[in-house]
């Protein structure tokens, strides 16, 4: 009997499973794609392509139906109605041994708890998430130098054995599967960050160190969850690798014991460790002489308290990540044909139809209505450059720096605010559009200063943009640098 399909997903993973199900001899009713390869393959056989769980569901009708929804590296909760329209099943492939390590970024946390086994499993998808019966599963040994990019990689190779077991199932009708011990489960949320929010503390014994490191290398994809930070002067250095050295060392945690051409030798609680392949916050790379003068110099060692609220800091602001990075997305280089004075004489009033729809957007408290035509006269002053029609500005609040407060070198302090240009001023529609994106970028500013790099849209810097630094109404200063 031949089936029907619908895969969601977005990797070449999901890819393999949507070309081993045609070659059983089955379809693919359609794709929701999250991410180029699985929309490629759609392409390729002419498969609809739907780009939300809600067009599925009113898709449905005209598809036909399928047999089997498939969730395959699904960044997506898809919840009771869309599991209803699978005829038979809906599956869902999960990178950890379930019960435990339910829920997202599995090999990491598995890493940084120090396991030395993993697993992978396909279950079937209930309401609650991760819940469901198994289908397949198998367990396999973490080996000392795997990172959160090679053991899932090495999941992925173990589940594609799996993934003819669960086809037979779903032929055979056979898709009850084996409940999970529920009681065992433990569950990680998409936004809590890992401990610290990933700062290196060097008086953590070098194995701690290690693992943290390994688990926050999750390889060329977006990183939603965090890399490794090495807290240094008013910023931080992101490490490429960290090897264990044996033998004890005597220096003190973060004393520089060794400098070498490609890193640093660093002490800690216990062994030494050895740090290459460093680079900036912004992905720029530095050299270990760059770093520190010399041997004996010690690198800081964030304080617990410290690490803690970093931690905090970066789990409340986790749920902003994707429109912060949407906001660095669209940001591009701009330049301003003329100063702006925070003058009362560079101000313009607001008319009163601007003023009602602005009071209806609830305007942030941080901007009043004049400064509000501070800026839109700031605006109309930007000049975009050469192939572009729209322009940025960096835009920081109270609010914002409140939030980063002692956190500067890890938390952002400013969020580019992207327009259309030419800028036209004292337009009331324009006007009431823009005080709604300010009051979301005050909302919703400060997460890490690295978010453009792990969401890979790290295109413009932030120095080529104008800077709105907002203060008291007595002190906003337009265009400064910060």
């Amino acid at each position: 009997m031949t089936l029907a399909g619908c895969f969601v997903g977005g990797t070449a993973f999901a890819v393999r499973c949507a070309e081993r199900w045609l070659e059983r001899g089955h379809v693919i009713a359609a794709v929701l794609p999250r991410g180029p390869a699985l929309r490629e393959l759609a392409l390729a056989h002419g498969i609809p392509v739907l780009g939300t769980t809600e067009g599925l569901r009113e898709a449905i009708t005209s598809l036909g139906g399928f047999d089997v929804l498939f969730s395959i590296i699904n960044d997506l909760v898809l919840d009771a109605s869309v599991l209803a329209l699978a005829r038979r099943v809906a599956i869902n492939y999960h990178n950890a041994p379930l019960p435990r390590y339910a829920g997202v970024f599995a090999s990491s946390w598995a890493l940084i708890n120090g396991e030395h086994e993993h697993g992978v499993c396909w279950h079937v998808m209930t309401v609650r998430v991760d819940a469901g019966n198994i289908l397949a599963s198998t367990r396999f040994r973490i080996e000392r130098d795997d990172t959160a990019a090679s053991l899932n990689t090495r999941c992925q190779a173990i589940a594609s054995t799996l993934f003819d077991k669960v086809v037979d199932a779903v032929e055979s009708s056979s898709t009850i599967g084996e409940p999970q011990c529920l009681s065992e489960r433990i569950y990680y949320p998409l936004h809590r960050k890992p401990p610290g929010g990933g700062v290196i503390r060097w008086n953590l014994s070098a194995e701690e160190i290690d693992r943290q490191v390994r688990a926050l290398s999750r390889g060329s994809i977006v990183n939603s969850f965090e890399r490794p930070k090495i807290a240094w002067r008013d910023r931080f250095i992101v490490p490429g690798s960290l090897q264990a050295i044996e033998g004890r060392g005597r220096a003190a945690p973060g004393e520089v014991v060794k400098v070498e051409p490609d890193g640093l030798v660093v002490a800690t609680s216990t062994e030494n460790v050895l740090v290459r392949l460093l680079e900036l916050d912004d992905g720029t790379p530095v050299s270990p002489g760059a770093v520190v003068a010399g041997i004996g110099e010690h690198l800081p060692i964030v304080s617990a308290e410290q690490a803690g609220r970093l931690e905090r800091a970066l789990s409340l602001a986790a749920a902003d990540e994707n429109f912060c990075s949407e906001c660095w997305r669209d940001a591009v280089a701009t330049d301003l044909r003329q100063p702006v004075k925070s003058g009362a004489s560079e101000r313009r009033p607001v008319d009163a139809t601007a003023a009602a729809r602005i009071t209806k957007q609830e305007l942030s408290p941080a901007w009043s209505m004049d400064l509000l035509a501070s800026l839109d006269v700031m605006l109309a002053r930007l000049q975009p450059r050469t192939g572009h029609e729209a322009g940025s500005v960096l835009i920081s609040t109270p609010a914002m720096r409140m939030r980063a407060e002692g956190l500067e070198a890890f938390l952002d302090t400013a969020l580019p605010l992207t327009v259309s240009l030419p800028w036209r001023e004292g337009d009331p529609q324009r006007l009431s559009e823009l005080a709604r994106r300010l009051a979301r970028i005050d909302r919703s500013g400060s997460c890490g200063r690295d978010l453009p790099l792990r969401y890979k849209v790290a295109g413009t810097p932030r120095s080529a943009m104008p800077v709105v630094f907002i203060g008291e109404p007595a002190n906003t200063r337009v265009c400064e640098t910060l």
